[in-house]
């Protein structure tokens, strides 16, 4: 009996793969009978990846900074030269580097390259429109929201079928 055969099985609930091999086990996963309340639903030990929630949180923090540092001076430094209005936004932008490099370095295993920036996209518009509507006092228009709803259906395309296994 080889040391893979010793190890737990998991199933990433992303993929529903299931394997045996040690190296793929990763910290980051619970089991998920050690949420309290929460039952397995398969036979095989079922794990939920704790970076989900971060992640996200994560995501929207950097884009609150990458929304300032994109569209803030068109309602601040407007009378500013542009060389200064760039200074500042990439000042602004340093924080959300800070923010969205962390932020897809946690969640890359988690969520494909793919899902990851389908996730970034719908809070961009989410921030945006919450941003446009109270700083920069515009309206919100029907063909707005048409084109987020089409965005939306990009999130059920990303999450709502099977991911393809990453290449060798």
């Amino acid at each position: 009996m080889g040391f893979k055969d010793q190890s737990p099985t998991m199933r990433d609930i992303r993929t529903g793969v299931e394997t045996r091999n040690l190296r793929a086990w990763r910290p980051d996963r619970v089991p998920v009978e050690s949420i309290p309340g929460h039952k397995a639903t398969s036979a095989a030990t079922a794990y939920i990846n704790k970076n989900a929630m971060p992640t996200i949180l994560l995501l929207c923090l950097s884009n609150v900074f990458m929304t300032y540092a994109w569209y803030g001076h068109l309602k601040y430094l407007h009378d500013r030269p542009l060389w200064q209005v760039i200074l500042v936004s990439w000042g602004i932008a340093f924080f959300e580097y800070c923010l969205m490099v962390p932020a897809n370095r946690l969640g890359y295993g988690t969520y494909t390259g793919f899902q990851l920036k389908v996730i970034q996209e719908v809070i961009t518009l989410v921030v945006f429109s919450i941003f446009a509507i109270l700083v920069l006092r515009e309206k919100l228009a029907w063909n707005y929201v048409a084109s987020f709803v089409f965005i939306m259906l990009a999130v059920v395309f990303a999450f709502g079928f099977k991911a393809p296994q990453p290449m060798p």
